[in-house]
């Protein structure tokens, strides 16, 4: 199976069309992993607090025109000059997938009552990480890394580990 990794630090993938075109494609590409790694945080949406993730894609006339369609309706928040990916965004564009983990690397990526990770439950995944409150991207770099080895070491019987024990190893080592 394969991973995606979606980098809003170093602009890799991370344009909204980028984006949206990987996550049509999810099944045909048999991703069951993705880390997502950069800036997030949360959004407040008539009261309620929605898990935002930052894209590179910066706001102006031309994108203005291109994401104020009716498509794109709810699913895209503004910060400054950025856009910030809600969890409607995933509704409405993330093919289904038939497990997998997605793991948020953005501050506050668990911060909105389980909203981010019930979308993406819906869509197929079995797992999601993410944080309660701001993290150090160094930091979470070194988690997701880790998560990652963890994974694919077999233990003395000859399974893999689960998500949960690949996490919890990782947090003891870091």
């Amino acid at each position: 199976d394969e991973y995606t990794t979606f980098n809003n630090i170093t602009r890799d993938s991370c344009t909204i069309k980028e984006i949206k075109a990987t996550m049509q494609d999810l099944s045909d590409i048999n991703t069951r992993v993705i880390f997502w790694r950069g800036h997030g945080g949360v959004y407040d949406k008539d009261g309620v607090d929605h898990v935002v993730f930052t894209v590179n894609e910066k706001v102006n006339d031309k994108t203005k025109k291109e994401y104020e369609s009716q498509e794109y309706k709810d699913c895209l928040a503004t910060s400054g000059d950025h856009y910030l990916i809600t969890s409607f965004f995933f509704k409405q564009f993330m093919d289904k997938v038939q497990g997998g983990l997605f793991f948020s690397g953005i501050c506050s990526g668990g911060a909105d009552n389980g909203i981010m990770a019930q979308t993406l439950f819906d869509k197929g995944f079995d797992c999601y990480f993410g944080t309660s409150g701001d993290i150090w991207t160094t930091y979470s770099d070194d988690i997701m890394g880790a998560v990652a080895n963890n994974l694919l070491k077999k233990d003395l019987s000859g399974n893999y580990k689960t998500a949960k024990e690949a996490l919890q190893l990782s947090l003891i080592h870091n």
